[in-house]
Order: structure tokens, then sequence, then C-alpha cells
């Protein structure tokens, strides 16, 4: 079984640190991701299908689980794709790749 790798743009994150607020970027982010709707929790492992998984942790209402059958990590209860498609629609989220375009171009 293959898995599909996704590849972004090069992004220097020594120059993203220089200008970056950690502690209004976190809460930023935590306040978004808790307003993003939690889906109902997976049964499966989205990459191999085991249904024997155990939570890691929960971050802003997202339960990250390690599957025992390959190990990989992935959200239990994602986001139905219409809150994810709003989501990536949002302010927050196109204002954030706009400062991330900037910082890479420059």
């Amino acid at each position: 079984m293959g898995y599909l790798i996704k590849r972004g743009k090069p992004i220097d994150s020594g120059r993203l640190k220089k200008d970056l607020n950690k502690q209004q970027s976190i809460a930023a982010a935590r306040e978004f991701s808790e307003q993003v709707e939690k889906g109902t929790s997976l049964l499966n492992c989205p990459a191999c299908n085991s249904q024997t998984h155990h939570k890691l942790l929960t971050i802003y209402g997202f339960d990250y689980h390690e599957c025992h059958g390959c190990g990989s990590a992935f959200v239990c209860n994602p986001p139905p794709d219409e809150a994810l498609t709003a989501a990536y629609r949002s302010e927050y989220y196109t204002a954030a790749n706009k400062i991330l375009w900037r910082t890479t171009q420059s």
C-alpha cells in the first residue's frame, strides 16, 4: 500500500520566528481551533484500517491517537468536511497564509 506524500514550498523558519509573538500566536491558534467543529470518533486508523489504537493526547479539543497496527498518529475526531472547508476559508487561516507567503517570498 502506498501513501500520498504532500509537499509544500520551502519555509525559512528562522525568518518566521524573528517577528513571531509566540504567546499571541498560541492564544490565537487555541481560540480558532477550539471553535472548529469536532467530528465523530474514528473506529479505524485512516492509514492501515486497524481497529486498535490508543489516545495520546488532546490538543484544543482534538483527540490524537496512535495506531497499534502501523504506529501512525492521527486525529481521532477530525472535523467534518464542511467544517474543515470553512476553517481553511476563514479570515484567521487566510491571514496566516498571507504572512507565510510574504515571509517566504522576500
